[in-house]
């Protein structure tokens, strides 16, 4: 199969970074794309550091940035303050972010879409969507953000399905989360322990969340992403 981009005419040289562990994944994206460097004037580097991945887009040594959700924001050094800053440092040196999701949490997925990364593809997506997702953040008069068929059509599945969870319910996560007890939150927020064991339930059950650690490894993961 042949990886050629259509670009612009008169586009100068890409910086593409890719942003993600040494694994299989990352190879394939790796090979992808020295395959399209015969035919778009590319450049390809692969940061494994936030530091210096800040220090790129800073120094807007980063025109295309290619990472995956959870490795992105389960790193080791990333937080709510970095998260922060690299939304905005994407946005003010104009950084188009390819991102792969390999979750299917509706609440994930509806929360990545609206954080308006400019194009987002599931890990199980085959080579040709992100062929499809680098042809339209390189075309500067295509719509973006382009959101890969298998990920449209999971959120067209759930459309009448989890709800969003309510201010109670944020709540009664977010105690959990800090150590709290089922009964100490009840006594904290003057609610009966059975109301607050629904509420704890409920949430899980729209997050499509089965076990405690489930749940608090996704409410760590909610926090970076404000």
């Amino acid at each position: 199969m042949e990886y050629s981009i259509a670009m612009d005419n008169g586009m100068e040289r890409l910086k593409v970074a890719v942003f993600y562990e040494n694994n299989i994944y990352q190879q394939i994206i790796c090979q992808y794309l020295e395959k399209a460097l015969d035919n778009c004037p590319l450049s390809l580097e692969v940061i494994s550091g936030v530091d210096e991945l800040l220090e790129k887009i800073t120094d807007n040594n980063v025109d295309i940035l290619i990472t995956e959700f959870n490795y992105l924001y389960s790193h080791k050094e990333w937080s709510s303050n970095i998260s922060t800053r690299f939304c905005k440092l994407c946005s003010e040196h104009h950084v188009r972010r390819v991102l792969f999701i390999s979750g299917t949490n509706i609440w994930l997925l509806r929360r990545i879409i609206d954080m308006k990364f400019e194009a987002i593809v599931s890990a199980n997506d085959n080579i040709t969507e992100l062929h499809q997702a680098m042809s339209s953040v390189i075309g500067s008069e295509r719509q973006l953000p382009y959101v890969s068929e298998s990920i449209k059509a999971i959120l067209r599945a759930a459309h009448k399905g989890p709800q969003m969870l309510s201010s109670k319910e944020w709540d009664v996560l977010y105690l959990l989360a800090q150590g709290f007890s089922i009964s100490e939150i009840a006594a904290r927020k003057n609610r009966a322990v059975s109301t607050v064991a629904t509420q704890k339930h409920n949430a899980m059950k729209k997050l499509n969340i089965s076990t405690n650690s489930e749940l608090l490894k996704f409410i760590q993961l909610a926090g970076v992403m404000e």
